[in-house]
C-alpha cells in the first residue's frame, strides 16, 4: 500500500511510524493488490492472531459453524473501540469493514450515515449481517471473501 494511498484513507497516516506499523498489519499478498477509492477508511480487526498456510475453507467452516445459531455471537451493538473512536472518522465517508462477521459494526456505521462495504469469510455470518442491515433499514455492500 503506497504512502499516498494510506494518507488518502486517513490524514493520521502521514506519520511515517504509523504507516510502518499499519503496513506490518496487512499481509503482503493483500496489500500489494489493495485498490480502494480515495477517502475510504479501512477498519482492520487488530490483535487477532494471523494464521498462514491454512486452507480458506477450513476457516470458513469454523466461522459458519460458530454463526449458525439464531443468536448473534457478539451481539448486535458495535464493538466498544468503534463507538469510542467514531468521532475521529470523516463525516459520512466511505468505510470498509474487514472480517465483519454478523455485521454488528457495518450496520452501526451505516446507521451513522457512512457508505459501508464489508466482507467476511463466513457466508452464514454475511446472511445474518444482511438480515440485520435490512431490519435496521440500512444498505451495506456485503461480499464473501477471505
Amino acid at each position: 500500500m503506497s504512502d499516498e494511498l494510506m494518507e488518502n484513507y486517513n490524514p493520521a497516516f502521514s506519520s511515517p511510524s504509523l504507516r510502518s506499523r499499519v503496513r506490518k498489519l496487512i499481509p503482503r499478498e493483500f496489500s500489494s493488490s489493495l485498490r480502494l477509492p480515495t477517502n475510504t477508511l479501512v477498519i482492520f480487526k487488530v490483535g487477532l492472531p494471523m494464521v498462514t498456510n491454512v486452507p480458506p475453507d477450513a476457516d470458513a467452516g469454523r466461522w459458519n459453524r460458530r454463526f449458525e445459531s439464531d443468536d448473534f455471537v457478539f451481539g448486535t451493538d458495535p464493538n466498544q473501540w468503534l463507538r469510542r473512536h467514531a468521532g475521529a472518522f470523516p463525516h459520512r465517508g466511505r468505510i470498509l469493514c474487514v472480517a465483519d462477521g454478523e455485521g454488528r459494526n457495518s450496520v452501526w456505521l451505516a446507521r451513522q450515515g457512512f457508505q459501508v462495504d464489508a466482507f467476511d469469510i463466513s457466508e452464514v455470518g454475511l446472511a445474518k449481517a444482511s438480515k440485520l442491515a435490512a431490519s435496521a433499514g440500512v444498505s451495506v455492500n456485503y461480499q464473501l471473501a477471505d
